[in-house]
């Protein structure tokens, strides 16, 4: 089956409609070990979407259907919990990993911008990410930037989601070879600067369960504009 090429978005912005596309790329040439000649077209398909658009699908990443399928049901499970269950999974934000309730975050205050009618942001999260143990090599990570994971009792939660991860973290360093190769950098540019990684990987839900005791105080912001941190 051919697969799409570009994937439409609309935007509104100051009540003017404009609609650009995201290009979708095919990176398995860095996964199955391509030919020069392939790699070189997935990196200039990359490099031009990142001077152009700022956005890229991809795919061809190898990441088999039934792991995504297993972090799916993971979420599912996990959210479909009562809300005081899930904040059982609060830790303090300075080290950035467990559950996040709806309206604890205001992303956009991050670029400045607070509207005066609009509540906090209307999603909930859980966040994991690379801990201490990950780096067995290096004694002197700061603790809260590489804090220990919060599992949630769910059944096979942990599982799932770590396969998940794992698979998310290998493309994430295909992605760095690609960059290098489409900045005409050595192979391993990236790989040597990204040793002691801060993968975090949040799972954020926007369709709270039924009962959910939320109150709606402002206009509804999914998540706020903002800048991913780094």
């Amino acid at each position: 089956m051919r697969q799409p090429t570009a994937v439409a978005r609309t935007a509104l912005t100051e009540g003017v409609t404009m609609t650009f596309h995201v290009p979708s790329v095919d990176i398995s040439a860095y996964v199955t070990d391509g030919s020069p000649e392939e790699r070189l077209a997935v990196a200039a398909a990359i490099d031009h979407a990142c001077r152009t658009v700022g956005f890229i699908q991809i795919h061809g990443h190898g990441i088999p259907p039934e792991i995504i399928d297993g972090l799916t049901e993971a979420m599912d499970a996990f959210f479909a919990l009562d809300l005081d269950a899930k904040k059982g999974y609060r830790t303090p934000p300075e080290i950035n990993r467990g559950y996040s309730p709806p309206k604890s975050e205001s992303l956009s205050l991050s670029l400045g911008v607070e509207a005066a009618t609009r509540m906090n942001d209307f999603f909930e999260a859980f966040n994991i990410g690379a801990t201490a143990a990950d780096y067995p090599e290096s004694a002197d990570l700061p603790q809260p930037d590489y804090a220990d994971n919060v599992w949630p009792d769910v059944p096979d939660f942990e599982q799932k989601v770590q396969t998940y991860f794992g698979e998310a973290a290998r493309v994430a360093r295909t992605m760095t070879s690609i960059f290098a190769d489409a900045l005409g950098l050595e192979p391993d540019f990236f790989a040597d600067r990204t040793g002691h990684s801060l993968d975090v990987f949040r799972m954020n839900n926007y369709a709270l369960p039924p009962g959910t005791d939320v109150t709606l105080d402002g206009d509804l912001t999914g998540m706020g504009e903002h800048t991913d941190y780094g």
